[in-house]
């Protein structure tokens, strides 16, 4: 975190040194990422590089990561409208994003920034999937179902308030996908609902639980669309019309 002079408060990240990229190269990936303008998207204000530095300036959220209002230790705990929201805004952040030709290749709730107002805003680094051409579509198709896999993930999380890899005494993991997945062979996947939860809308729960396992399809080709998320969560197409 860092203040300008007009005492404008902004977030500094320092970007990883990546040989394989000239400066310029790299100047005209952030040069296209300052350009992303979305309520559900953090926004890159500037940078400074140098041949071996580069810095990141974005916009400053002060609510917190996501996995800090799901994991934190604190009382607070996110109610179901609340969690429905971010999972629409999400979702609409990255269908933003891959409308220009942009992805986050592994999103996680540590990547989902809060506002005060509890809107969420995706953070941390993006990459230029390349041009919408008829020869590069179907490899950039398959990157950014990529980022439908990593929502589905974050889904199961929202929902479950549970750690996508829960770690016991034994060291063994117990990793969320596969219990949703055995849950949903069981045909009981409204168990996954966060138990802590006085009460919640049992029809939405259901329509993102089932989303959050199509989106995780072994498959990419039958992955849904970032749109075609967006419009079953807003009720527009059920599961089955996608």
């Amino acid at each position: 975190m860092a203040e300008l002079q007009d005492f404008q408060v902004v977030a500094v990240k320092k970007l990883k040194f990546r040989p394989e990229l000239n400066l310029n190269m790299t100047r005209n990936e952030i040069e296209s990422l300052k350009l992303l303008n979305h309520e559900n998207v953090v926004q890159l204000l500037d940078f400074y590089s140098s041949p071996n530095l580069t810095f990141l300036v974005y916009e400053y959220i002060s609510g917190g990561s996501l996995n800090e209002a799901l994991h934190g230790h604190s009382n607070f705990m996110l109610n179901w409208k609340t969690r429905f929201e971010i999972c629409l805004g999400i979702a609409k952040g990255l269908m933003y994003l891959n409308s220009k030709s942009v992805v986050h290749d592994n999103i996680k709730s540590s990547d989902i920034l809060l506002t005060e107002t509890l809107v969420p805003k995706i953070s941390n680094q993006f990459m230029l999937s390349g041009c919408k051409d008829s020869e590069h579509v179907q490899k950039n198709d398959t990157v950014e179902k990529k980022d439908v896999y990593s929502y589905g993930i974050l889904l199961l999380e929202i929902v479950s308030g549970k750690e996508v890899t829960q770690y016991q005494e034994n060291d063994n993991s117990v990793f969320l996908l596969d219990k949703a997945l055995d849950l949903h062979a069981k045909e009981k996947l409204a168990d996954l609902v966060d138990g802590r939860l006085p009460n919640y809308d049992e029809q939405q729960a259901s329509s993102i639980l089932n989303l959050a396992i199509i989106c995780t399809n072994l498959l990419p080709s039958l992955r849904p669309a970032m749109h075609e998320i967006v419009m079953v969560l807003e009720a527009e197409k059920t599961i089955d019309q996608i």
